[in-house]
């Protein structure tokens, strides 16, 4: 039995108070990787994926003009974002269904800042070894 571990979503100092405004504080902001899915909550959001539903891991950049928060593009992007830095990006095949504010989306990218982003590809590695790549990706398309 594979021991799940928990990584906390960055959330650097600028932004923590407008994000505790909507209950992100460190106790509700993780990704946790579990058996056989990663499950990531950001204050009142969660969101489940299963490990065999992640085809690329990778470090990314999360444009500055994408915003901090809980980003979405309402179809099928989403970011659980405190930090510009720490971004990792997962793509999703096939798409998970998930909801953004009621709204039902099929997720296909998620991001996600990490306080140990190089930790948390480490780990999924070793479960995943054909899906963790290597340098950083670009943009999230908006």
């Amino acid at each position: 039995m594979t021991v799940k571990r928990v990584f906390r979503i960055r959330r650097d100092v600028a932004y923590r108070p407008l994000l505790l405004l909507f209950g992100a504080t460190r106790p509700r902001s993780y990704l946790e990787l579990r058996e056989d899915a990663i499950h990531a909550r950001f204050s009142w959001y969660r969101v489940t994926i299963p490990l065999d539903h992640i085809q690329r891991a990778k470090r990314a950049r999360w444009a500055w003009y994408a915003g901090i928060g809980w980003r979405s593009n309402m179809t099928s992007i989403l970011g659980l974002i405190g930090s510009y830095q720490g971004v990792v990006h997962l793509k999703i095949a096939p798409p998970v269904r998930t909801r953004v504010l009621l709204i039902p989306i099929r997720l296909r990218d998620f991001y996600i800042s990490l306080e140990d982003p190089d930790g948390f590809l480490a780990v999924l590695a070793e479960r995943r070894p054909d899906t963790v790549g290597s340098g950083e990706g670009g943009e999230p398309a908006r």
